[in-house]
């Protein structure tokens, strides 16, 4: 009897955990976004995986002794950052000349005020003062701080250091060797004091001939990735000069795909619902990452820092931890998405238009819709004009919901 009444507790147990597991997959299945509303596409980026796993290069950075910066050599300069020697006054020219800026892809004066405002904190009064003069000679130009873009600024420091009479002669710029003389000055004091590798450093051919070995180079953004340490200076027997030697931390890249996706929503009567969705995720260990794409850098590839991805709360699979709107009252709108546009209103008609080509789509009033439009054309719906870079070879109209 004892053994009967047993088997009956664990037939009962069994159904019990086969009836909790049905619930809890089905509200696993529920917090996910409906495939019908989903809406992706795919995007490859570069990223560091492990902020920890870095290769380590040890370099001795000596300056060429041939190049001269607003009369001062490049090998004094190191020596008197490093304190080997006492520094002499910097030769500033007596008349006031206003720059003569050549228009191209590469301004010298516009970065030299942006890098001056991102390192003044961290830089000697004496330093600090020179810069300040140097500052006061480029007031005519007028840049917004934290918003200038500096496309090419790699390769203009690389051919500095190679020939800095060529890009002298090129610069057309009056304050030209005023403003690299304290941009070295700058930047070695920062090396030095606080493991940080500027751009005229990073470009140098020592330090980017090593890196590049490693590390693809083409953006600027990855290669600001690459870290000092154990950074000294040391006096050298040959030519009374001077080296820095430190180590290069440099890390290691992964290439990985990510889905930029959108929840398209759904009406419940006159209200738009929908839920906002990172721009981009990827899976890594089972675990789902989001990407901030607007922290992610664009040159030759897109390369993304580490401040840009962080574990993701709110994703398709968890739609319960995603911000859910809602826009009542809704009676002719149109949302554009990652991929297409969610479009609700009273018309019955679409027109895609390319090349002088229209087709025609009927569709019914007041029901929600996801429009793809096809690569170049232009769609029509409702008195709006939708046009998207797209990779879709037709334009598609889908209806959403019942």
């Amino acid at each position: 009897m004892l053994i009967l009444t047993a088997i009956q507790i664990m037939s009962m147990l069994q159904i019990i955990f086969i009836a909790s597991l049905s619930i809890f997959i089905a509200g696993l299945q529920s917090s996910s976004l409906p495939d019908e509303r989903k809406v992706c596409k795919l995007q490859e980026i570069s990223y560091i995986p492990d902020e920890n796993d870095y290769d380590t290069i040890h370099l001795e950075l000596v300056l060429d002794s041939s190049i001269s910066l607003n009369h001062v050599l490049a090998t004094r300069i190191l020596q008197e950052e490093c304190g080997l020697i006492e520094r002499e006054l910097s030769f500033i020219p007596r008349r006031e000349k206003r720059s003569h800026i050549a228009r191209g892809i590469f301004r010298l004066s516009k970065w030299f005020l942006h890098f001056y405002q991102q390192s003044r904190k961290f830089l000697r009064p004496e330093l600090l003062k020179d810069i300040k003069n140097v500052v006061d000679k480029l007031h005519h130009i007028k840049t917004p701080m934290g918003k200038v873009k500096f496309a090419g600024i790699g390769k203009f420091f690389y051919e500095m250091w190679k020939d800095v009479n060529q890009v002298r002669a090129e610069a057309k710029d009056d304050h030209f060797d005023l403003m690299l003389e304290q941009t070295l000055r700058t930047s070695l004091q920062l090396l030095i004091n606080n493991k940080e590798l500027s751009e005229i450093l990073l470009n140098h051919p020592s330090i980017s001939d090593k890196i590049k070995m490693k590390l693809p180079i083409s953006n600027a953004k990855l290669l600001t990735e690459v870290k000092a340490i154990d950074v000294h200076c040391q006096p050298l027997n040959r030519d009374s000069q001077a080296a820095i030697y430190l180590k290069l931390k440099i890390p290691k890249i992964q290439n990985i795909t990510v889905e930029k996706c959108d929840d398209i929503g759904k009406m419940k009567g006159n209200t738009y619902q929908y839920y906002v969705l990172p721009t981009a995720t990827f899976e890594r260990n089972e675990t789902t990452f989001a990407v901030e794409l607007g922290k992610c850098v664009l040159e030759n590839f897109i390369f993304c820092p580490p401040t840009a991805i962080q574990e993701a709360t709110c994703s398709m699979n968890n739609i319960k931890q995603c911000l859910s709107k809602e826009e009542p009252d809704q009676t002719n709108f149109v949302r554009e998405l990652q991929s297409g546009f969610a479009v609700f209103g009273s018309f019955t008609q679409l027109i895609s238009t390319k090349h002088g080509l229209s087709d025609l789509f009927n569709v019914q009033p007041h029901h929600l819709y996801h429009v793809v439009p096809q690569t170049g054309a232009i769609v029509s719906i409702g008195g709006n004009i939708l046009n998207q870079f797209t990779s879709s070879e037709n334009t598609t109209v889908r209806r959403i919901g019942n």
